[in-house]
């Protein structure tokens, strides 16, 4: 909880009637007696909201910052498979991405986040999409497909804005 303090002065209605008197000067008004008054914050901070910039459409939404650690975990690992299957010299089957939040609406999260990537139908890490679906507690629900290294900007982006 943050402390603010304020200057107030000890008698309002004697600096309301120095400055209501006609002829009455600055100086007077500033001689009133002043203390000090601590105050408490008590509004939070509406929570940073993520967003995913997937061409002409941004979807944004609340997530925690240990969820966003986690799903930027995630990103992290599907890049490392298509470094790894850059390097590969036989084809394989290459594990694919799989994250998966559900939230909880009385907390004011989003209902469902999922991030699917198949790194078998791409060629490298740039040419690869991502596809998101998020759902809401009133029932919306969006699925889209943008650029993983798009993707993983974003939730970089995010995550450097928490600290």
């Amino acid at each position: 909880m943050a402390l603010f303090t304020q200057s107030l002065p000890q008698r309002c209605s004697g600096v309301a009637a120095l400055r209501q008197r006609p002829g009455a000067s600055r100086a007077a008004a500033a001689a009133v007696p002043r203390r000090r008054l601590a105050v408490a914050a008590t509004a939070q901070a509406p929570p940073r909201a993520l967003a995913f910039h997937i061409g002409d459409t941004t979807l944004s939404f609340p997530l925690r910052g240990e969820e966003a650690a986690r799903l930027s975990e995630a990103l992290t690992s599907v890049m490392q498979t298509f470094a790894e299957k850059q390097k590969a010299e036989r084809p394989k089957r290459w594990p694919a991405l799989e994250y998966v939040f559900k939230g909880d609406p009385a907390a004011r999260e989003i209902e469902y986040l999922e991030v699917f990537c198949n790194p078998n139908a791409h060629a490298t890490a740039f040419d690869a999409r991502a596809l998101i679906t998020l759902r809401t507690a009133d029932g919306l629900k969006v699925t889209t497909e943008g650029k993983l290294t798009g993707v993983k900007a974003d939730v970089e982006e995010y995550l450097a804005g928490l600290q």
